[in-house]
């Protein structure tokens, strides 16, 4: 009897611990099993900005969305383990200064640690690097090599006369100068295919965004025509009801730069979106003064800080499977 006791024991143990596995498998694989009923947690595609603080209500410190970012100093490289992309950090990173031009083919010619396959950044690829809490420098504790100046990418900007353009490592504002300028240069290597790939619902009034799984609302309601503060945008987006969608939410710095396109000659927003009004407000606090937070322009093809009593537009967005 005593040994019938014991079999029955560990067969209840075996069926328990079976039972603990499955849990466990479902919940390494992003589900969340429930009542027979399965969540599937959205991969986000775009990195998080780095802010963790909330500043106000459902701000980007708030929900904090995005693909977490791991990076890896290793010699004179500074490799990100997330997307794959390995950016040059040697002395000359902060050392050197080009033309725009010289810089392009500096990057094209330059090999460290056996590696050759280097090329001035895009400036989304900038962007992506921008650490949004921190400042002198925006950049990850990683990097040892920067200066206070800008640094070029392979964007040019032909709403402006063919500029190109150059962000600061030290604020993580990018501006459009003549090619003739000195600034530094960090190249980069790999290929993360950062670009969008937009379709517009023009009856639902949004444009869905398939690679980075966002979508955009778009539309020439009088709702989208009106200037807001900061706060006010927050609450707009969070109260939006739109095309049966109520969890829309004010963008972060880097969702709001994503729908950039500066290949257009009459503005800097892709060309999938109608509604253009020029400045729009972002969720993610200033790291240098929290009494700003930053905004897009898509008329200017710039992005700056703005006190967060002005007044600019808003356009909400919301994560999609």
């Amino acid at each position: 009897m005593k040994i019938k006791i014991i079999l029955l024991l560990f067969v209840a143990l075996l069926f328990i611990s079976c039972g603990d596995n499955s849990s466990n498998d479902a919940i390494e694989n992003n589900t969340t099993i429930e009542d027979n009923v399965t969540v599937i947690v959205v991969e986000p595609f775009l990195f998080k900005t780095g802010q963790t603080e909330s500043y106000y209500g459902s701000d980007d410190g708030y929900y904090h969305y995005g693909a977490s970012r791991e990076y890896v100093k290793v010699n004179s490289t500074v490799e990100e383990k997330t997307k794959g992309l390995i950016w040059q950090d040697d002395s000359a990173v902060s050392e050197k200064t080009f033309t725009r031009d010289e810089a392009y083919n500096y990057c094209l010619s330059l090999t460290i640690d056996g590696n050759s396959d280097w090329r001035l950044p895009t400036l989304q690829e900038q962007f992506a690097l921008i650490n949004y809490s921190s400042s002198s420098p925006a950049l990850d504790s990683s990097f040892e090599s920067t200066v206070d100046r800008y640094y070029w990418s392979s964007t040019i900007c032909a709403v402006c006369a063919g500029l190109s353009f150059a962000t600061s490592e030290k604020t993580g504002i990018f501006q459009r100068w003549d090619n003739s300028n000195e600034f530094q240069a960090r190249c980069v290597s790999g290929d993360t295919t950062l670009e969008g790939s937009y379709n517009r619902d023009s009856s639902a009034e949004v444009v869905l965004d398939s690679n980075r799984k966002l979508m955009w609302q778009d539309g020439s309601s009088l709702e989208m025509q009106k200037q807001r503060n900061f706060e006010e945008s927050i609450l707009y987006c969070e109260s939006l009801d739109l095309s049966g969608y109520t969890d829309w939410r004010l963008p972060s710095i880097i969702e709001l730069r994503s729908i950039y396109d500066f290949t257009g000659t009459s503005s800097a927003l892709n060309l999938n979106f109608v509604e253009v009004d020029g400045e729009y407000w972002s969720s993610t606090t200033s790291a240098e003064d929290t009494s700003k937070a930053w905004s897009a322009d898509f008329y200017k093809a710039l992005s700056n800080t703005r006190n967060k009593t002005n007044n600019i537009y808003t356009r909400c967005v919301r994560a999609v499977e």
